[in-house]
C-alpha cells in the first residue's frame, strides 16, 4: 500500500473555489479501482491549509491516478489557488518489524 500526504496552503480569497475543485477531485479519485481511501482534511490551526491523505493499492494505481483525466485537469486549476506549491510525501506500509 502507498500513502500520499499532500499539503496545500490556499490563498484566503480562493478558499471556496479550491474546496469546490478539491471535492470534485475527491469524488472522482475515490471511484478509481486502486483507490483505498482519498480524504481532504483542514488544519485546525489554519483554515486555509489543507491536507489530502490518500491510500493506494500499489505504485501502479498511484501512477494511473496521476495520469487520469480528472487529475490532469484539476491539479493545474487547484495550483493556481495556492500560496505556494504543495508539499507531497509518499509512504509505504511497513509489513514486517
Amino acid at each position: 500500500m502507498i500513502i500520499v500526504v499532500a499539503k496545500s496552503n490556499v490563498l484566503p480569497e480562493k478558499r471556496e473555489e479550491f474546496l469546490k475543485l478539491a471535492r470534485e477531485m475527491e469524488q472522482k479519485s475515490r471511484q478509481e479501482s486502486g483507490c483505498i481511501s482519498y480524504t481532504l482534511y483542514e488544519s485546525m490551526d489554519n483554515p486555509n491549509q489543507f491536507c489530502y491523505i490518500e491510500l493506494w493499492k500499489d505504485a501502479g494505481a498511484l501512477k494511473a491516478h496521476n495520469n487520469s483525466a480528472h487529475f490532469l485537469s484539476l491539479v493545474p486549476k487547484m495550483n493556481q489557488l495556492k500560496k505556494e506549491p504543495s508539499h507531497v510525501e509518499l509512504y509505504h506500509e511497513i509489513t514486517e518489524l
